[in-house]
């Protein structure tokens, strides 16, 4: 966002939180023209997740 032309086209969508999983999750977003157009969706997993962490394998980024 700090290198763009326009700044305020980029927005950070709210945080959510699922009730089941506890998996947080937010969204990198911009208007162009009209529309929101998603360019990135975050999510945070649980450090006890096993079951989702089978899922995903290698894709998740480990610390």
């Amino acid at each position: 966002m700090r290198y763009a032309c326009d700044p305020g086209r980029f927005f950070i969508s709210d945080p959510r939180q699922d009730a089941d999983t506890r998996v947080q999750s937010v969204a990198i977003k911009s208007r162009l023209g009209g529309e929101e157009l998603t360019l990135e969706q975050l999510e945070l997993f649980p450090a006890d997740a096993a079951a989702l962490e089978e899922e995903l394998g290698d894709f998740r980024f480990k610390q």
